[in-house]
């Protein structure tokens, strides 16, 4: 029997959906070590002057922690803890 192209478009296209619903499982059901992701640089966040408040930048790059929480950049996380 000949395979048409079609049947092999067909092949290649189930192949490539079924590729890439396995790995995106693999993926979220990965477990994640928290404990290698760098930590953020806070000590350039807070003012040399204690009696100053720490003045974070309007940039929105939001960062998720460990505790839940999604902050608006990683200024907003390193001033709440």
């Amino acid at each position: 029997s000949v395979t048409s192209v079609s049947e092999i478009k067909l092949h290649g296209e189930l192949f490539l959906l079924t590729y890439c619903v396995c790995t995106l499982f693999a993926e979220i059901f990965k477990p994640h070590d928290y404990s290698k992701w760098p930590m953020p640089p806070c000590k350039m966040y807070y003012p040399l002057d204690p009696l100053y408040d720490a003045n974070c930048p309007e940039v929105t790059a939001y960062v998720c922690a460990t505790n839940g929480h999604t902050y608006k950049n990683e200024c907003f996380l390193c001033v709440d803890q």
